[in-house]
């Protein structure tokens, strides 16, 4: 059933970055391992994450509580959160978030993945499902590491239920631009 959801070239997703990781993208600092001129990881479908309006819902929603190990782009009681938006390159790979929970189980991962044709799983730790959601029952992807397409955003969420873009991708010059505050 989670392969009919589909996620389409052009179509709007969405990834939570932590406030660190977003500066980073608007202060277009490359270094060790980061490109503010790609994404990757974890991403979702606008469309399913529409009504996940407040930081805590992101959190929920997307099942980033990290139970105090520190990873969570969104801590508990966050008053803001914040989100990449842009459409699905065409040439981004997405896989399916198929697998297990727990380090030792990539031989279960795999088992999983295979069952929905799938080569290979995940072996993450919990909040990870296996299933291809989140905790919060949202689809997910994961996604290879992509050059972000022209005029892609990065979005501010606050506690309110406010949001406001806070800067955008210039795939031509191959950076980002914060807007004015």
């Amino acid at each position: 059933m989670r392969n009919a959801i589909k996620l389409d070239d052009g179509q709007m997703v969405t990834k939570v970055v932590s406030k660190d990781t977003a500066d980073k993208y608007l202060d277009n600092a490359a270094g060790d391992r980061f490109d503010p001129a790609s994404v990757r990881g974890s991403i979702a479908r606008g469309t399913d994450t529409a009504d996940l309006d407040t930081p805590a819902k992101l959190r929920d929603g997307l099942a980033l509580d990290d139970k105090g190990v520190g990873w969570s782009p969104v801590p508990e009681g966050a008053g803001e959160a914040y989100q990449l938006r842009f459409p699905k390159p065409a040439d981004m790979g997405t896989d399916i978030s198929f697998g297990a929970v727990g380090k030792d189980s990539q031989g279960l991962a795999d088992h999983v993945a295979q069952m929905a044709g799938k080569d290979a799983g995940q072996a993450w730790e919990d909040p990870f499902t296996g299933t291809g959601y989140t905790g919060g029952a949202v689809p997910e992807w994961q996604a290879s590491p992509t050059q972000l397409p022209d005029h892609a955003e990065n979005w501010k969420v606050t506690a309110d239920g406010g949001e406001a873009p806070v800067g955008y991708f210039d795939k031509e010059a191959g950076s980002w631009t914060r807007y004015e505050r």
